[in-house]
């Protein structure tokens, strides 16, 4: 069977609704489609079982052993899987820039991986009215289901704008209000993104406040983490307790350890999880089978306490020279201690608006070591002046545009394989493309 075929399996499979129903040998139904000597895999955590598939229109209404096709397509599936649509519980389909569901309905980039729902705003964004947004998403009819969390980075955004403070007892009315109508305008749930402004100036109190209005109406908690690095387990420990206190199911999403002097903890955050459950706390990750991340360089790169009031705000400070110096620091280390794994080559500029022919390239590799004794005083001086100067340079381009960057060794390649194991996943060495839609969340699949 071609890929091509393999796509168009998983497709048909996405827009039907599995329902197991018994064959009546007295009058076979009529099928569109069968798909025969596949291995099918329902996503009920049962094992695979040989069977051919009926679909109708767009349901399916047969399943057995054997079924006989009448003038129906045929689909030889021997040797292949046969599986629901994958699900995304981690999709940026809310994108405004003509890439997002709305501007790309036809969604293929989803389709010909055989994902067929897709759960968009992750990570604490995406709008606030969510009404309007899904209003908009059935408008331009997309070949693919699509649901939404609402943000709690927008929510706060749009109440206390990007002010590194604590919201005041008004204005958390005001965020709780707003959690309230997007759950009732059919949000799934509330995302944080707490690694990034403004969702990083807010107290654990305020995000467990707005948890529980999601929690009221059925919502579940997703979470990008305050630190995926030196503080890890401390971000574990409160996306635990959002869930915990706040009464809803809560999730650690694209779960990873950032920082080669990090790497080997997933135990350690993985062993947290099990304890939370053990305890009766709905907790769970999700996480992609391969050692990269992406964001953009502001959200990576920019310490939070330099975005405090806004863009504007920012670029002025970056303009003083003592504050721009703490920013080159900070930015220095990140990429040498955490999202650059040691390497500057591992950053990887995967768009950049200003500069399209900047798009693919990476940082320098670091120079070979120096036989012992070279390294002076002076000569470290030097160099620290030259990367200095090299850093100052770039300050500058940052005003016209944003950019956006691959880390491509974040994390280490156990740390992906025992979250895979942990899961019930079994990756090959190295771990395939193909797997790295199976972070659906199995709460969804039973839904």
């Amino acid at each position: 069977m071609t890929r091509t075929a393999g796509a168009a399996l998983l497709t048909a499979l996405g827009l039907a609704s599995l329902a197991w129903q018994p064959v009546a040998h007295s009058q076979a139904p009529a099928f569109d489609i069968v798909i025969r000597g596949g291995r099918v895999v329902d996503g009920t955590g049962s094992p695979w079982f040989a069977a051919d598939v009926g679909i109708a229109g767009d349901s399916i209404v047969a399943v057995a052993p054997r079924l006989e096709p009448g003038g129906a397509r045929v689909i030889d599936a021997g040797g292949l899987v046969v599986a629901p649509g994958f699900v995304d519980i981690h999709s940026h389909a809310e994108r405004d820039d003509g890439q997002g569901i709305v501007g790309n309905p036809a969604a293929e980039n989803d389709v010909r991986q055989g994902v067929t729902t897709v759960i968009a705003s992750p990570d604490g964004g995406g709008p606030v009215d969510i009404g309007d947004y899904l209003g908009r998403i059935e408008a331009a009819r997309p070949a693919i289901n699509v649901g939404a969390f609402i943000g709690h980075g927008s929510v706060r955004s749009a109440v206390v704008g990007q002010a590194n403070r604590v919201a005041t007892a008004d204005e958390l009315e005001r965020m709780k209000a707003l959690v309230r109508t997007g759950m009732r305008e059919g949000a799934f749930g509330l995302s944080t993104g707490l690694f990034y402004v403004p969702g990083n100036y807010a107290p654990l109190d305020e995000v467990v406040d707005l948890a529980r209005v999601a929690g009221e109406s059925g919502g579940i908690h997703q979470s990008h983490m305050k630190d995926e690095a030196t503080k890890v387990l401390d971000s574990v420990r409160d996306t635990i307790a959002i869930g915990e206190r706040g009464g809803l199911p809560t999730q650690v999403t694209h779960h990873k350890i950032i920082g080669k002097a990090n790497w080997g903890r997933s135990t350690e955050t993985l062993r947290l999880i099990d304890e939370a459950r053990a305890r009766g706390v709905d907790a769970t990750i999700d996480q992609y089978p391969y050692t990269a991340s992406s964001t953009s360089i502001q959200g990576g790169l920019i310490p939070q306490w330099a975005q405090a009031g806004g863009r504007e705000a920012m670029l002025k400070g970056l303009r003083d020279e003592t504050t721009r110096g703490k920013v080159l620091e900070a930015v220095a280390s990140s990429i040498e201690n955490d999202r650059g794994g040691g390497n500057p080559a591992n950053v990887v500029l995967a768009a950049c608006g200003w500069d399209q022919s900047l798009a693919g390239k990476s940082g320098r590799r670091p120079p070979r070591p120096r036989p012992p004794g070279h390294d002076s005083a002076r000569g470290r001086a030097r160099r620290g002046d030259r990367r200095e100067g090299r850093l100052q340079r770039r300050v500058p381009r940052h005003q016209r545009g944003r950019s956006r960057a691959h880390h491509a060794a974040p994390c280490h390649d156990d740390c992906v394989r025992r979250g895979a194991r942990h899961a019930g996943i079994r990756p090959r060495r190295p771990a395939p493309a193909r797997l790295r839609h199976l972070r659906a969340r199995a709460w969804l699949l039973r839904a």
